[in-house]
C-alpha cells in the first residue's frame, strides 16, 4: 500500500481494515497479524489517523483486541446487527480501557 491510495484532503479521516479472507468467515485475524498491519498503517497514515481493526470483532474478543497497539476502534460488522451483543462489545472496551487507566496510574 502506498501514500498515495489515502485521501489528499487535509480533513480529518479514519483508516478501517479487515483482512480480506476475514470478511463474512467469523474469523478475526490473530494479534500478532492485526498488529503488524497497524504496525505498517500507522506508519503510512500518520500519528494522528484514527486506525480501525473490522474483522469479526465479537464480545468474546473485542477486549483483547483493544489491547493491541495502534488499533485505535473497531468496524464492527454482523455483530452490530444485535443490539444485545454490540452492548456486549461495547461493555468489553470499556473494561478494556478501564483496565488501561488503572496501569498508567
Amino acid at each position: 500500500m502506498a501514500r498515495e491510495s489515502l485521501p489528499q484532503s487535509d480533513g480529518p479521516f479514519l483508516l478501517a481494515y479487515e483482512p480480506v479472507w476475514a470478511i463474512g468467515s467469523g474469523r478475526a485475524a490473530s494479534v500478532g497479524e492485526i498488529s503488524a498491519m497497524h504496525d505498517a498503517l500507522r506508519n503510512l497514515a500518520g500519528p494522528q489517523t484514527p486506525l480501525l481493526y473490522g474483522g469479526s470483532v465479537k464480545p468474546e474478543n473485542a477486549g483483547a483486541l483493544a489491547e493491541i497497539r495502534n488499533v485505535d476502534g473497531f468496524l464492527v460488522g454482523g455483530a452490530s446487527l444485535d443490539p444485545e451483543t454490540f452492548i456486549k462489545i461495547a461493555a468489553q472496551l470499556n473494561e478494556a480501557e478501564r483496565n488501561c487507566e488503572r496501569a498508567s496510574v
